[in-house]
């Protein structure tokens, strides 16, 4: 007799294990990148996302990292002072600041492995550790 639980218990871990490979597959090359430039995988969200949601304010970013002020601030500004990033007043609205990646910071996101789909066929775990869903034969 087939245990239904336990297969479902195997069949998430497998899961779980692709998703911790995986992630690591993917931030592998760009933590080290960042370690060389005396950055960290925060700096790289940072630019991530700023990237995806070029003249999004302080605000939004902080929403859509779901991260606090004091967590951004000092790696936004590091990221500013360098040259990666630029933060502009809205026109509408001075009190809010508009992020945008320089030419720089773009080439540089562009560049990171995580960015690029060629990245993603090393994430993708081996075909005999795929979990294989309910009922599937």
């Amino acid at each position: 007799m087939v245990d239904l639980e336990d297969d479902h218990i195997r069949q998430l871990n497998a899961a779980l294990e692709a998703l911790h490979f995986g992630f690591r597959a993917l931030t592998a090359h760009p933590d080290e990148r960042l370690r060389q430039l005396g950055y960290s995988r925060v700096h790289h969200r940072i630019l991530y996302f700023i990237g995806r949601n070029p003249g999004c304010s302080v605000s939004e970013l902080l929403g859509i990292m779901c991260v606090s002020k004091q967590y951004l601030n000092r790696p936004l500004r590091q990221l500013v002072e360098d040259g990666l990033v630029e933060r502009r007043d809205d026109p509408a609205d001075r009190r809010i600041r508009r992020l945008r990646l320089t030419a720089r910071g773009g080439a540089w996101r562009s560049s990171s492995p995580a960015s690029s789909a060629s990245s993603w066929p090393r994430c993708s775990p081996r075909p005999d550790r795929v979990p294989k869903r309910a009922g599937a034969r």
